[in-house]
């Protein structure tokens, strides 16, 4: 079981869950403040549940099907993870990749049809980046952006409207891009035994940092927007100036070399950054709405 419950990355699992709240959030705070009050009550929230758990199946199926590919790569570069150190099998994981994600597929059916489309959509591209585009130079980090980004609408829209949403999902299309681009490099060890064309194999780990040094540069100046352009205010600005200090950490460490991602600290200090943006936009809402 604790194999199984490792093999779904919780943490990753719990920040998506959030970002569907986050999404919720930045369609109407009001709203959603109500239906937690009458949570008993209120089908809308029971329907927002119903979106969190969908979710988070759905990104602990991704991650067991990307695990099961990458097993042999994982022998080089996370040989701690459950499939390369023997703690569950292979079929195991398939198993439980299908069960979760069958699970999440029908309970966004029960959400509406845009989420059933959103869904399967999701499904689909998660499937394509783990048998396809993980041996590609760009695609596949595009990919993961993108299937990251889509669980804020994805929240907005149970309320009935993006909204808003659109904010945290551009954000959180350039960091989760540039994000795998550092684990692109990072993994080269492993990716290149297995004989994969990602960015830094093909172009170099000096391309590669120069690409995610303009895609972070671009993020930090899109993250200050919201405040200049008076969607949010103050506390939003302050939050977010320290998330930029804390990319801008990690990108220093990545080009030092100090810290690799597969042993686990530069992973944790993206998170936090994680943590941080979504905080962000939280307190903007807030702010705009209180």
């Amino acid at each position: 079981i604790h194999a199984i419950f490792k093999l779904s990355r919780p943490v990753n699992c719990l920040l998506a869950a959030i970002s569907v709240i986050i999404g919720a959030i930045c369609s109407d705070l009001l709203i959603l403040e109500n239906y937690f009050f009458e949570i008993n009550k209120s089908s809308s929230a029971k329907l927002l549940i119903k979106a969190l758990l969908s979710v988070m199946l759905i990104n602990a199926a991704g991650n067991a099907i990307n695990d099961w590919r990458d097993k042999s790569i994982d022998l080089i570069n996370r040989p701690d993870r459950p499939l390369p150190a023997g703690q569950l099998r292979s079929s195991t994981a398939i198993l439980f990749a299908t069960i979760t994600a069958t699970t999440g597929l029908l309970l966004s059916y029960s959400l509406t049809l845009v989420h059933f489309f959103i869904t399967i959509i999701v499904v689909a591209l998660l499937l394509i980046y783990s048998l396809w585009l993980k041996n590609s130079i760009f695609y596949g980090n595009l990919l993961v952006g993108l299937v990251s980004s889509a669980t804020f609408p994805f929240g907005a829209l149970v309320l009935g409207g993006m909204k808003r949403a659109w904010i945290p999902a551009s954000f959180s299309l350039l960091f989760h891009i540039g994000r795998e681009i550092i684990k692109d490099v990072e993994d080269i060890e492993g990716d290149q035994k297995q004989g994969l064309r990602t960015l830094p194999i093909v172009y170099g780990v000096t391309t590669a940092k120069a690409i995610t040094f303009t895609i972070f540069s671009l993020l930090a100046i899109f993250t200050l927007l919201p405040f200049f352009v008076g969607i949010y205010g103050s506390i939003y600005l302050a939050i977010v100036v320290i998330y930029n200090g804390v990319i801008i950490f990690v990108f220093f460490l990545f080009i030092r070399k100090q810290i690799k991602i597969s042993e686990g600290q530069l992973g944790k200090i993206l998170k936090i950054a994680m943590i941080l943006g979504l905080t962000a936009i939280a307190f903007g809402e807030f702010e705009r709405t209180f």
